[in-house]
């Protein structure tokens, strides 16, 4: 919670978060494998599948959102991104923060 509302939800080591430009973003548990990185993914799919089939609504994965000009994306109301936006409007990793929408992973090797 920030300010009221929801901005993220955790499970099992997992957590889902609203990122600024309305995308939602997994941030996933530490697993051995990339099969369950993959299960991870998948399950997380299905949950906002799930969801998303009692709103009525869908959701896209389009890498880039093409239509949008930066200052036409609505921004979530959370408190870092008002004090990024206030900053760094004009550094490329927030232009893309607000509108993109890929699939991250990174990947950590310890011995």
């Amino acid at each position: 919670m920030e300010g009221g509302y929801i901005i993220g939800l955790k499970q099992n080591g997992q957590s889902v978060t609203l990122e600024p430009g309305g995308q939602f973003e997994l941030s996933g548990g530490i697993l051995e494998s990339l099969h369950q990185t993959c299960a991870e993914v998948n399950n997380h799919l299905y949950q906002v599948r799930s969801v998303s089939e009692e709103l009525g609504i869908g959701f896209l994965g389009a890498g880039f959102d093409p239509k949008w000009r930066f200052e036409d994306v609505p921004r979530m109301p959370k408190e870092r991104c008002v004090c990024i936006g206030v900053s760094c409007r004009t550094h490329p990793m927030w232009l893309a923060s607000t509108r993109t929408a890929t699939p991250f992973f990174q990947l950590s090797c310890f011995p």
